[in-house]
């Protein structure tokens, strides 16, 4: 192959080719350099490479091969097989990229297609942004559907509604309006606003439902909330589960605060420690005992334990299962306050008082005895002074 160079104005028409089996059809075209490229749309441009083509009016391409820029002012930078087919598309370089919406850009990559009008994906291989200003940031098999959606990376992950964001991770969906998954594994942002942090098989499927983290929680209804922990479950509209294993908070706005296997099922009721089951309105139970408890009233307050203190500055006062049933029959008592229970100090003070004026009234009777006794010895002095009369 010997290489030429052709440069003529004629009748307005300008042509520029260097190499051989370039060709041009329109006024305008450029081919620089390369070989079995072809310029037919006007002031397209190639500047070399192999089998590349510029077919529309203003359309580029850089070089590589056999890259394709049909589509008005697009543009394919270089690499293999890429293609540039709507009006202002944009592929920068990479193997197998397809820029086909309208002002589409695929920086570069292996097999990446932006499909979405304004579309954009940074790299990475096998993404696809297919919805309208959607942008995939990097990653591997990733999929932004839907418009304003996001994947900033990471594998596997799809962002299917409008404004939907997934920042990494593996396998993750965002499939509610506005919804997030920061990251992790196999979790899923399901219904509007709702966020996944991260962890592991988690799902938000509630209205503004989150999960922040942890392993296969659930937050299943409007507002709930679930902090981390694994296995909990938020039902309720506006229920949380701060942490913990296998807890349900199934009532309205319910509360679980950690724990293990608690159930907060009431309305607005709190369940806190182990075994611990809320299922009365407005109850709140603490479990920190092995068995079960449960309210029985609406409005309860119920605490299951091994004992019970109360202290106030030093002063303290326990129940435990030795002295549970005397401070059972002292509240049943009339007109006795819960202030009179005193606790073994108390009563170790009291003793020894009592101790103390029990010593007392003991010298005191043997003060007495002492005066009873000299009083009998004058009787009797008096009557044998008497009777020698």
């Amino acid at each position: 192959m010997t290489p030429f160079f052709i440069n003529n104005l004629i009748n307005g028409v300008f042509l520029f080719l260097l190499c051989t089996r370039n060709l041009q059809s329109t006024e305008g075209q450029i081919v620089l350099s390369g070989d079995d490229n072809e310029v037919s749309g006007e002031f397209s441009t190639v500047a070399g490479g192999f089998g590349n083509n510029a077919t529309d009016p203003y359309s580029f391409v850089g070089g590589g091969y056999f890259n394709d820029a049909t589509g008005d002012y697009s543009f394919v930078g270089g690499g293999l097989g890429n293609n540039a087919t709507e009006k202002y598309s944009f592929v920068g370089g990479g193997i197998g990229n397809d820029a086909t919406g309208a002002s589409s850009t695929v920086s570069g990559g292996f097999n990446n297609i932006a499909s979405g009008d304004e579309s954009t994906i940074g790299g990475g291989d096998s993404n696809i942004a297919s919805g309208s200003t959607s942008t995939i940031g990097g990653g591997e098999i990733n999929v932004a559907a839907d418009v304003d959606a996001t994947v900033s990376g990471g594998f596997n992950n799809i962002a299917s509604s409008e404004a939907s964001t997934i920042g990494g991770g593996d396998s993750n969906v965002a499939a509610g309006e506005g919804s997030t998954v920061s990251g992790g594994f196999e979790n899923s942002a399901s219904s509007d606003g709702s966020t996944i942090g991260g962890g592991n098989q988690n799902e938000a499927s509630g209205f503004g439902s989150t999960v922040s983290g942890g392993f296969e929680n659930i937050a299943i209804s409007g507002g709930s909330t679930i902090g981390g922990g694994g296995g909990n479950v938020a039902a309720g509209l506006g229920s949380t589960v701060s942490g913990g294993k296998d807890n349900n908070a199934t009532g309205a706005f319910s509360f679980i605060g950690g724990g293990e296997n608690n159930q907060a099922t009431g309305n607005n009721s709190i369940a806190m420690g182990r075994n611990a089951n809320a299922k009365k309105d407005r109850s709140l139970v603490i479990n920190l005992g092995n068995n079960e408890a449960s309210s029985k009233k609406d409005g309860e307050f119920l605490v299951n334990s091994d004992s019970f203190t109360l202290q106030i500055g030093k002063k303290k006062v326990t129940i435990n299962k030795k002295n549970i049933k005397r401070f059972k029959k002292l509240l049943k008592k009339k007109n006795r306050r819960l202030e009179e229970i005193p606790n073994q100090y108390e009563i170790n003070e009291y003793v020894n008082q009592q101790q103390t004026i029990i010593e007392e009234l003991h010298k005191q009777n043997e003060k007495q005895q002492e005066q009873i006794n000299e009083l009998n010895r004058m009787m009797n002095n008096f009557i044998a002074q008497s009777s020698s009369e």
